[in-house]
């Protein structure tokens, strides 16, 4: 990588020396992101043709090591901008940046000398997961274009991948998937996990390596890392201590079941152009790795790829992917007998009904369960490569399924890795969110859970978590108590809930406070597992000390209740049903205007009209007691001090309250 950057920094100070170009100057530019372009050097062009056309790049973390110079200010003509847009969106595909290359194709769609800019647009907006508008992108490509080629036959093909995408994406969700953190997920790919043991994941990573001997410091370089898995998740990768070559790329692991041979893939080369990719054995001797060796022609024939070694948990099969001739079509995944000296024998390809004329690759195949789990582009799906399932033995599988979103996605998803022996969980590597390697995401399928949780607290005192409260989960729809505890010190509580039960009640009790009841709901048809959070506080109960009921409202110069009061009276009604024990008076006061006799007289009528309506609806008379009050005690002074009117202060005193006169069991 550094001799790249020093290639380009040098590129650009010969290139840029004044902003007095020519379009010759141009010319020599583009020529040489062109050379890059060749070279499948995608990205670095894509930068080139980039500053070329706006003198600078898009993404500012993209300028860093060219930051010297910038592109020639010269205003190319209309064939020139085009053709380098064309270029610029070519090399933003190749290296996967799809998002980035959909607006450069946009400029030149109705450019006819660049037919397939309609075609690579669509692609990118359905690598996108824009599937609606690739739908229609690609319709409009195939009306233009006469040819019965591979364009229409990959179109077609991708029209239905679009159709399946937004079928996928509107269906109910059954499965959570969930993109490691960014200890895992650094600097480029983090891919094809294995699981090693019951707390150990073997990933491999380009993460970049300071200071390792046999290298020359920093740079990318593809290698195997442990992980350790624990109840509290990933920890950072570590190097496995597999002996490496600097020339050599290496990755993609599989183990023997008694975890002392291990086979792994070694390749020269990137993404855009691998080459020299074969499988080598190495083996656990006093306490290390030995140097790997690479494996017999048999699993690897000469000037083609052999990949992605899997074997089965039996120890009797080895399973891999490769291009080798004999095949279905691209790479196809091939099958040996392991021999008595632990080493795969002749190879087998796996058969049409598992291989397709695209790419198929990184299998695992679970002897005990007979489900083989492996990624294709070769069928219908979300797009990329895709998941799928197949049932069956060595040599006689069904129909492989595909596993649907958010297993897949519009981009790649390979490295299916199974942590129990249902599938219900493990990991998965995936580009979706990247926008040049895959990542590595853990799932869990059909395994919905869902929970409630909060704290309680006193609601006088926020801070104060209340000890010893008796919580009731309740199903709402019919009354029964589903579960029951008592917080402890820090107030907290938590209850695991039926997703096929969608109301329920929390009940809470503590001497000395109110009872309180709190209704929630989950959402009906829940595509991923949920807590909700639902905190609470109790009021104390405190005797003789009145507590203003908000929004009691009586038509003017009346003691009838208005409507909405009736509403707020209803809670109260609530909260007297769920403390039987409580006798409670409830009184009104007045302002000061009118008579102190009218004001008496109204209070107590419109006390009353209270209690009337709180026996109406089931609160026994002899636990209501209504007051009036009058004028009689004011909250706030009517006037001000100089004997003006105080709307503030009278409003404050025409009020509704409440309190506790004594308990029952008192």
């Amino acid at each position: 990588m550094r001799t790249v950057f020093t290639s380009i920094f040098i590129t650009l100070i010969a290139l840029t020396g004044s902003l007095e170009v020519d379009a010759q100057l141009f010319r020599n530019f583009e020529a040489e992101a062109d050379r890059m372009f060749e070279n499948q050097r995608y990205y670095e062009a894509s930068l080139l043709y980039e500053r070329l056309l706006t003198g600078e790049v898009a993404s500012a973390e993209k300028l860093a090591p060219y930051r010297p110079g910038r592109g020639p200010k010269v205003t190319p003509s209309d064939d020139e901008y085009d053709r380098v847009v064309y270029k610029l969106a070519q090399s933003l595909r190749l290296y996967k940046n799809y998002g980035g290359a959909i607006d450069w194709y946009a400029k030149v769609l109705n450019n006819e000398e660049y037919p397939l800019a309609k075609f690579y647009h669509a692609v990118c907006l359905r690598a996108a997961g824009r599937y609606e508008e690739a739908l229609e992108a690609y319709k409009n490509f195939l009306e233009g274009y006469d040819d019965h080629g591979q364009y229409r036959t990959l179109s077609e093909k991708e029209m239905l991948n679009c159709e399946f995408g937004m079928e996928q994406l509107a269906r109910e969700q059954v499965d959570e998937i969930t993109k490691a953190g960014p200890d895992i997920n650094e600097g480029g790919g983090n891919y094809a996990s294995v699981i090693h043991s019951d707390d150990r994941v073997i990933i491999t990573s380009t993460r970049y390596m300071a200071n390792v001997k046999g290298t020359l410091g920093k740079f990318n370089f593809n290698n195997v890392y442990r992980v350790d898995w624990t109840d509290s998740g990933l920890s950072s990768p570590e190097l496995y201590g597999v002996p490496f070559k600097q020339e050599f790329h290496q990755g993609t692991v599989a183990f023997s079941p008694d975890r002392q041979t291990m086979f792994l893939t070694r390749w020269q080369g990137n993404a855009s152009g691998v080459k020299n990719c074969y499988i080598y054995v190495s083996r656990f001797e006093s306490g290390e790795w030995t140097e790997p060796q690479k494996l017999s022609s048999g699993v690897n024939m000469d000037g083609y790829r052999s990949f992605h070694p899997y074997v089965t948990p039996d120890g009797k099969y080895f399973l891999f992917a490769s291009d080798r001739p004999g095949g279905q079509g691209g790479s196809d995944i091939w099958y040996s007998e392991i021999q008595i000296n632990g080493e795969p024998g002749d190879p087998i390809n796996l058969g049409s009904t598992v291989n397709t004329d695209g790419d198929d690759e990184s299998p695992y195949f679970d002897t005990n369960t007979g489900k083989l789990y492996f990624s294709s582009n070769g069928r219908v799906g979300m797009g990329g490569f895709d998941v799928y399932e197949s049932t069956g033995t060595i040599g006689n599988f069904s129909a492989p399924q595909n596993l649907g979103y958010p297993i897949n996605s519009s981009r790649d998803d390979l490295h299916f890795t199974p942590a129990d022996p249902e599938a219900h969980t493990g990991f998965i590597s995936s580009d979706r969110e990247s926008v040049c390697c895959l990542e590595l995401y853990s799932f869990v399928r059909g395994n919905l859970k869902f929970a409630v949780s909060g704290d309680i607290t006193d609601c006088d005192d926020a801070s104060s978590a209340l000890e010893g409260v008796d919580v009731k989960l309740v199903n709402a729809s019919t009354s029964a108590v589903i579960a029951q505890q008592t917080t402890g010190p820090d107030g907290s509580y938590f209850f695991d809930l039926d997703g096929s039960v969608t109301s329920y009640k929390l009940l809470l009790n503590k001497d000395g406070y109110f009872t309180k009841e709190h209704a929630f709901q989950l959402q009906e048809n829940a595509t991923r597992s949920d807590t909700v959070e639902v905190a609470l506080c109790l009021k104390e109960v405190e005797v003789d000390k009145p507590i203003v009921i908000s929004n009691i409202y009586y038509d003017f110069d009346k003691a009838t209740l208005r409507p909405e009061s009736k509403l707020v009276l209803d809670s109260l009604a609530n909260v007297l049903r769920l403390n039987p024990n409580m006798v409670v008076e409830m009184s009104a006061h007045t302002d000061a205007i009118g008579t102190e006799a009218y004001n008496q007289d109204l209070s107590q009528r419109r006390a009353q009209s209270c209690v009337d309506y709180l026996i109406s609806v089931g609160i026994p008379a002899d636990k209501l007691i209504a007051m009036g009050y009058g004028e009689s005690r004011p909250v706030a002074p009517n006037t001000n001090p100089d004997g003006t009117d105080n709307p503030e202060g009278r409003q404050m005193n025409r009020r509704t309250e409440f309190k506790v006169v004594r308990t029952l069991d008192e």
